[in-house]
């Protein structure tokens, strides 16, 4: 049996049953076998095709197998999901061998008669020619686009409200794609240049972006985060888009600047940088363990003036009330504009009105600590108006005090409204994740 399929399904495992994020369980998954690069890119391959197909995999072998997917042993039904995704969509891997490896698979984890069942199901399929009948998409366009893209229905009837039909489609497309790896370069350890020339030596397939920001571009992270560099703090990750709110807040050397809800961290890195080190960057989040993991990374790359705190973005600090001149509120959101890098939210999704209400309380709250003059940018990864433009406008109509501020961002979608701008991003249009930011100024 191929290791490298027996890998593969162990991240699928613990990513479709066990709840871990993708790229945590590929990057662990990874180190502890230590592939050489052909695998790795395989691996990934694999574990990305099954994961952000598996709603349409699943429908397949319900049909061919005529059982509920969740009647299928847990390992089994995983087996089969990578050996669908090889049949179906890998336009590589010839169909003998996705049927051999995973009966050889599925004899390993079980017996030889659920091998020979697994083996019934996928000789089925490939027999079949077309194994995936989708619905006509004129008369079922949410469930064609559902089937097709392997994105929930629900999910579907949110994003064509959104863009209509047309540009939906765009959408749940790009929701398939694998994303560019961004990385921003701390520049207190080494320089754009330099980091470079190292990772290309290591392998990795990177370039400099024509952008004003230290930033390199790779086709694949796998085994990054396993290099001195990465270990010596010379860089974090963060999407080209990710860089919106920072700009639109302006940080200042010397400044005061509020992160309300910091983790991961790297919008924090990047402040600091913009900062030249100077001034004050308090970061708080509610869970301690990631204050604990932002400390460890904020030292690793030298950066000093963030302090970090576990701190309820919903609850006063008094001793903070009009003290920053920025406050920063990348609230917790749905997520949708980053379904690339988070396959599972395309099945997980569920509306959410206290989403909502969390997003509307740490907006009423944070915006008493920016002084007058200050700056207030609120920021999400999610490309829904009710968790956006909603929310803004919600926002100034009960607080007076604050504007909306002119501002531009490169690549971008740009909405007027009043006297300022909405600013979104979105994979299908711009090529990067889906982001919203809106810039307010308390007069």
């Amino acid at each position: 049996m191929d290791s490298t399929r027996l890998v593969a399904y162990e991240i699928i495992y613990e990513v479709l049953e066990n709840n871990a994020y993708i790229n945590i369980a590929l990057n662990k998954g990874l180190k502890s076998r230590n592939p050489d690069v052909s695998d790795r890119r395989l691996i990934s391959m694999l574990v990305y095709g099954t994961v952000s197909y598996k709603l349409t995999l699943d429908h397949i072998i319900e049909k061919f197998s005529e059982r509920s997917i969740n009647a299928i042993n847990k390992r089994i039904r995983n087996v089969l999901r990578l050996g669908v995704f090889q049949l179906v969509y890998s336009k590589f891997i010839p169909a003998y061998s996705a049927c051999n490896e995973s009966v050889q698979l599925a004899k390993k984890l079980s017996n030889k008669n659920v091998a020979g069942f697994v083996n019934a199901v996928l000789r089925n399929i490939s027999r079949s020619g077309h194994p995936l009948e989708l619905p006509d998409k004129n008369s079922h366009p949410v469930e064609y686009l559902s089937l097709k893209y392997s994105i929930s229905e629900e999910i579907v009837r949110k994003i064509i409200s959104v863009f209509g039909m047309e540009q939906a489609e765009l959408f749940c497309s790009a929701s398939l794609e694998r994303p560019d790896l961004f990385i921003s370069v701390n520049t207190n350890v080494t320089n754009v240049e330099s980091l470079l020339v190292s990772l290309t030596k290591q392998g990795f397939e990177a370039e400099i972006i024509d952008s004003k920001e230290p930033v390199l571009k790779l086709k694949s992270g796998s085994g990054l985060f396993d290099t001195s560099e990465f270990e010596q703090g010379a860089f974090f990750v963060m999407d080209e888009g990710a860089v919106l709110p920072i700009n639109a807040l302006e940080p200042k050397p010397g400044s005061f600047i509020l992160d309300c809800c910091a983790a991961p961290g790297g919008k924090t890195m990047v402040i600091s940088q913009r900062m030249n080190g100077t001034g004050r960057i308090l970061a708080m989040d509610v869970h301690p363990h990631k204050i604990d993991l932002m400390e460890k990374n904020f030292q690793r790359a030298g950066r000093n003036n963030i302090e970090c705190v576990v701190q309820d973005a919903r609850v006063l600090r008094e001793d903070l009330v009009e003290s920053a001149d920025g406050v920063l509120l990348d609230v917790p959101c749905s997520g949708l504009g980053i379904i690339r890098r988070k396959p599972d939210i395309k099945w997980n999704y569920k509306s959410d009105p206290e989403l909502i209400r969390l997003q509307k309380e740490i907006l009423d709250n944070c915006c008493n600590y920016v002084k007058k003059g200050g700056t207030l940018v609120y920021s999400t990864c999610t490309v829904l108006p009710e968790e956006n433009e909603d929310r803004i406008k919600t926002f100034l109509k009960e607080h007076q005090e604050f504007e909306l501020a002119p501002y531009q961002f490169e690549p971008g979608m740009i909405t007027p409204y009043e006297n300022g701008t909405f600013v979104n991003t979105y994979p299908h249009i711009h090529g990067t994740d889906g982001f919203f930011t809106a810039k307010m100024v308390k007069r």
